[in-house]
């Protein structure tokens, strides 16, 4: 049942990075017309992650990867316990290449350059965010550990969102961590819909 010219394809969290990688493949041309993308960070839209990641950093995660693993080959790795695989990794997948790739087939370019310029698989997007989001995902922090979180996440602006996310001790701290990435997911929202309007 239903119409074949009417599919909208949805996610929300990971699933909503996965329909954002959809948008922006030439593979994926024509299966759908309409999206909905709920609390995906779609990184890209601030360079917080780092643009995507190219096929040659995938593979040298991979490599790396191997050598942490003591695995001589693909082919070793394959035959290793899969516990002893998903132990490695952990929280790490992007250290090791783990995540969606630029590859020049699937995913010529990031979803927001895609979305910004156009290149996108669909006619209607309807974009948000759940309060909240991912915030479960963070171990609990300190103000130090938090202060160092957003260097890392905003480099050069780190000092301007410190300001914002202060935090005196490690409740202070972990109710700041949760609401900066709150925030970060609804601005990440906002910014996309506002490529996508134009």
């Amino acid at each position: 049942g239903g119409d074949p010219a009417r599919v909208t394809l949805f996610g929300q969290s990971s699933g909503a990075s996965a329909v954002g990688y959809a948008i922006a493949s030439p593979l994926a041309k024509g299966l759908f017309r309409r999206t909905i993308v709920q609390s995906s960070s779609m990184s890209a839209a601030f360079g917080a992650a780092g643009p995507t990641n190219t096929l040659v950093k995938a593979q040298e995660g991979g490599k790396q990867l191997l050598a942490e693993l003591g695995a001589p080959s693909i082919v070793a790795m394959r035959a290793m316990p899969a516990d002893a695989i998903v132990n490695k990794v952990a929280r790490r997948f992007g250290a090791y290449g783990l995540l969606p790739v630029i590859d020049g087939w699937l995913l010529p370019r990031d979803i927001t350059e895609a979305v910004a310029t156009g290149q996108v698989n669909h006619s209607e997007l309807m974009i948000g965010g759940t309060a909240n989001e991912g915030s479960q995902g963070f171990p609990s922090t300190t103000p130090e550990a938090l202060r160092t979180l957003i260097g890392q996440r905003y480099g050069a602006r780190a000092d301007n969102v410190a300001a914002i996310y202060s935090a005196t001790d490690a409740n202070t701290a972990n109710a700041a961590q949760d609401q900066m990435q709150s925030d970060y997911i609804a601005a990440t929202a906002r910014r996309v819909a506002s490529f996508s309007a134009q």
